[in-house]
């Protein structure tokens, strides 16, 4: 126990005495709250003036998505309290055509990380986990590519300022660069290079290099910022390395790669480009060639090639096109040609007999001929396309198979191929434009059965106009609590358990973002208390005549008078009685008092449903949750109201009672349902409240509720959690 009075104190022994106090326990992680301190009497708590007990906070979110794959498309934003595996989603929302939302979440005041989660209308999903600060943006901009080989250029990290043996600047004439060698060039060159067993040349200037020659196991790097053009370049073993990062690079003779070549720059070849059976060339930057392409060995595309010319891939060969790779002239498949975004040959694609094209998820290959020998088929979960603007010849033993659409506008001239699996003949179909893929397919139609302007994919409610999206408090699935003194504007017994009821807050919208529905789910869990109460709510921004209609209500003891549209009667702002007693809705175990006394039958309840509808839709900013202003009414007496901490009464509270009995209300300065040192009669719990037992004090139960209260809610904000050490297990109802 946290507390013992002194008879107590005389029976127990000593060392039972130390575990009672807080300040004996360890408490691990959460030892950066300040010291604790120990309040025995709720007379000995006073807590700052300003402070209203509240264990939320309000985040304004903005959210920001720039990676859009047809023009103006919508994404759905979801902001979750915890992982979007669990299902706690808060708010439910859509980009603007901007790609911009934005909106006010309400949480517990001691969440660390709230999550938003990122749909789009093919129901792909990303998350960020995000700090919950009061103001919290984040920006889904491609980050992690959907298309992990997308391009991103990268500096090399590279220079010519450090780590080099000999340096030439400014030089002309040959340069030999001996095995072990670290050789920079700056400045102007001209002149021929060698490199030689072990040697490295990191080119750094501008200029010209009549001839670059690599043997052994030599590397040269030609840098970010050099301008240069090179004549002839040799690689004499298939060990060594050449590598570019220049934007600036032209060889004007024919290239030959035998060995590892990586192009992270611009490359501007003015002949042919050909990589050997022992080649291995990977394209992270620009290609351009001006003659041929032909590949022997291996050859990977993971941004952008284009020649003038042809490309041939040779039997036993294979490219991997991870981006763009376009041919002027014709494409030549007698080996494997792969690709998973954009390909194109502007007069002809031949695949020969012993040739396979392999089309990933969406991939897109246009032509205006295409000869088909040997096997083009899409190998991934989305439907791939293959466009022919003129001739499509499918000779005897080729297939087209698996995920892909063939479109010929002109019908398929020669057909002996064949068709096989879920391959078709079709010209529909869409495939986005993006950063690999400049042409695209198709005209994307977003299906949207009841045209209020958002996708069937991203709508919540895709069969209604009227309605598109879901926001919760705290979330879809969990409830929160709140938790009352009774006896106001007497003081109670500060157990907090006089009557506890969770609530769940809905707010439907519409697909414009006004709120349509307003829904609230009440169930009452505890009764400590010989009272008959009501429960009800006051939206305090929304006129009585604005609401449409009230449907819910549990209304039996005859003293609550209501207008034509369920609001309550003789109230300027909407107010709503939830039920005007909690007996309909229980189902009593036994015993005196529900759910309060440990030795009594336990009781179960039902949960009544509220559902308010607007005469025309309303903002958001009209019916915040912030502003749901919940109270109970005390013992069949209308004017007995208790409300949070300096929420205002209704119209039909009995004001006369503010300032007497214990009451220190304020009502000329806003101050409402404060008590002597500021204590309140009702709380709120943002989650599922453990309450303490039949008269044993929340001060008893909970260790750090007044360490709390004391620092106007700085220190332990979660003094309300089941962690060990915060609170006497023993003091706790159990169900």
């Amino acid at each position: 126990m946290k507390r013992l009075n002194f008879l107590w104190a005389i029976i127990i022994v000593i060392p039972m005495l130390f575990t009672a106090c807080k300040r004996d326990h360890n408490f691990g992680d959460k030892g950066s709250n300040p010291a604790s301190v120990e309040i025995t009497d709720p007379n000995n708590l006073v807590v700052p003036a300003n402070f209203d007990f509240s264990m939320t906070k309000d985040l304004f979110v903005r959210v920001k998505v720039v990676n859009q794959t047809y023009q103006n498309e919508r994404f759905r934003i979801n902001i979750y309290i915890d992982e979007p595996s669990t299902g706690k989603v808060t708010v439910s929302g859509i980009t603007n055509e901007q790609g911009e939302f934005s909106s006010e979440v309400r949480v517990a005041a001691d969440l660390e990380y709230i999550y938003i989660e990122k749909m789009d209308v093919f129901g792909n999903k990303s998350f960020e986990k995000v700090r919950a600060n009061q103001f919290v943006s984040t920006l889904f901009d491609g980050g992690v590519k959907s298309n992990p080989y997308e391009y991103r250029k990268t500096g090399s990290g590279i220079d010519c300022n450090t780590g080099c043996t000999n340096t030439f600047n400014n030089h002309t004439g040959n340069i030999t660069i001996s095995s072990g060698q670290v050789v920079c060039v700056t400045g102007t060159f001209s002149g021929k290079i060698y490199i030689n067993g072990t040697g490295i040349l990191k080119f750094c200037g501008e200029g010209t290099i009549d001839s670059l020659i690599i043997n052994s196991t030599g590397r040269a790097y030609i840098l970010d910022d050099a301008i240069v053009t090179i004549g002839t370049i040799k690689s004499n073993s298939s060990t060594t390395e050449f590598y570019n990062w220049s934007d600036s690079l032209i060889s004007n003779h024919c290239v030959t790669a035998n060995s590892l070549g990586e192009n992270h720059g611009k490359f501007y070849i003015q002949c042919s480009f050909d990589v050997g059976s022992s080649g291995r060339f990977n394209n992270f930057g620009e290609l351009y060639v001006t003659g041929h392409i032909t590949t022997s060995g291996e050859f990977n595309n993971y941004d952008y090639i284009v020649t003038n010319d042809y490309i041939t891939i040779n039997v036993g060969a294979t490219l991997n096109n991870y981006c763009n790779l376009t041919a002027k002239s014709v494409l030549t498949v007698n080996g494997k040609l792969v690709t998973n975004t954009y390909t194109k040959a502007i007069n002809q694609v031949v695949v020969g007999s012993s040739g396979v094209i392999e089309m990933q998820s969406g991939a897109y290959m246009s032509t205006n001929y295409l000869i088909n020998s040997g096997t083009i088929k899409g190998i991934g979960t989305i439907n791939s396309i293959v466009k022919s603007a003129g001739i499509t010849v499918l000779n005897s033993g080729s297939k087209i198979e698996g995920n892909i659409s063939y479109c010929d506008n002109n019908g398929i001239e020669v057909n002996n191929g064949s068709f096989v699996g879920a391959a078709t003949q079709s010209c529909s179909g869409y495939i986005p434009i993006g950063n690999c893929n400049p042409e695209g397919f198709g005209t994307f139609t977003v299906p949207d059965a009841d045209s209020d302007g958002i996708a069937d994919a991203l709508d919540e409610y895709p069969n209604d106009p009227n309605r598109a999206f879901n926001q919760f408090y705290p979330c879809a699935t969990t409830c929160s609590n709140f938790a009352f003194e009774d006896l106001w504007p007497a003081r109670g017994d500060f157990d907090f358990n006089d009557h506890i009821v969770a609530y769940n807050l809905h707010k439907v919208f519409s697909a414009n973002y006004e709120i349509v529905d307003f829904k609230v789910k009440v169930k009452p869990r505890a009764i400590g208390a010989g009272y008959d109460n009501g429960f009800g709510f006051s939206l305090d921004y929304v006129p009585s005549n604005a609401v449409g209609f009230v449907a819910g209500s549990i209304l039996t003891r005859g003293i609550i008078s209501t207008n034509a549209n369920g609001t309550e009667a003789g109230q300027s702002h909407a107010t709503i009685i939830v039920y005007d007693s909690p007996e309909p809705l229980l189902h009593r175990g036994g015993g005196s008092m529900f759910n309060t006394i440990q030795a009594n039958p336990r009781g179960n309840s039902d949960t009544a449903y509220i559902s308010l509808t607007f005469f025309t839709n309303v903002a958001d900013s009209i019916v915040p949750f912030k502003e749901f202003n919940p109270f109970l009414f005390t013992n069949r007496r209308r004017g007995y109201e208790i409300h949070l901490p300096n929420k205002k009464p209704t119209d039909l509270a009995n004001m006369s009672l503010f300032g007497t009995a214990a009451d220190r209300s304020e009502p000329s300065s806003g101050k409402y349902y404060k008590g002597v040192n500021g204590l309140p009669w009702a709380i709120e719990i943002p989650e599922n409240f453990n309450y303490p037992q039949e008269k044993i004090s929340i001060l008893d139960t909970y260790n750090f509720f007044d360490d709390w209260a004391l620092s106007g809610g700085a220190s332990y904000p979660n003094w309300f959690r089941n962690f060990g050490a915060y609170t006497n297990p023993e003091n706790l109802f159990v169900f």
